[in-house]
């Protein structure tokens, strides 16, 4: 049966200003390329924000025969308005035309990267962000607007794995740190 492996990346821990990973990010992001380098994988797509691309690049020294890359509709950004909470003021600053993009930007992940590949199996490892990943379980498990922010935040370098089938998808693990040492296991 035809099946990609959707393993979704939190970027390492990272200074906003310049944007980039910490040592402890770039430890991070090390420890998650050795456990990745264990799975036959075909690409690395991020984000093309910088701290997610530095995440990628460091997973891809691990694993340099896969295909690398970076799409925009992966970068931070925010689906919905939360169901259960007000949004915050920066996403309520947003045009209604800004908004509709963000949540298309979403879309256009999903249709690029949920569906099944076209040989028999594929692993693909997109590095990304919080309200991505939690997007895209939401969108594989087909949960509805507003969901995503009632998923706990992804720690840094963690792993969520999504099987896309003919049929569906269905969530493998969510928010994975095993490969961290618990004192390296941060969220913001």
């Amino acid at each position: 049966m035809r099946t990609r492996f959707l393993h979704l990346v939190r970027h390492g821990h990272y200074d906003a200003e310049p944007e980039r990973l910490t040592a402890l990010g770039r430890s991070q992001a090390d420890l998650l390329a050795q456990r990745l380098a264990r799975y036959p994988i075909d690409a690395v797509i991020s984000s093309t924000m910088p701290r997610a691309k530095e995440t990628a690049a460091r997973i891809h020294l691990q694993v340099p025969d896969a295909r690398a890359s970076a799409k925009v509709c992966l970068r931070e950004n925010m689906p919905s308005p939360p169901r259960r909470r007000p949004p915050p003021d920066h996403y309520l600053a947003l045009s209604d035309t800004k908004r509709q993009a963000m949540a298309d930007r979403l879309e256009r992940a999903w249709e690029l990267f949920g569906k099944p590949p076209l040989r028999t199996e594929r692993h693909d490892v997109l590095v990304c962000h919080g309200n991505v990943i939690r997007a895209m379980v939401c969108r594989a498990l087909e949960l509805g607007p507003g969901v995503w922010d009632d998923i706990t935040c992804p720690s840094h370098c963690s792993l969520t794995t999504l099987q896309v089938r003919a049929g569906g998808a269905r969530l493998v693990r969510l928010n994975e740190t095993g490969h961290l040492p618990s004192d390296m296991v941060t969220v913001g």
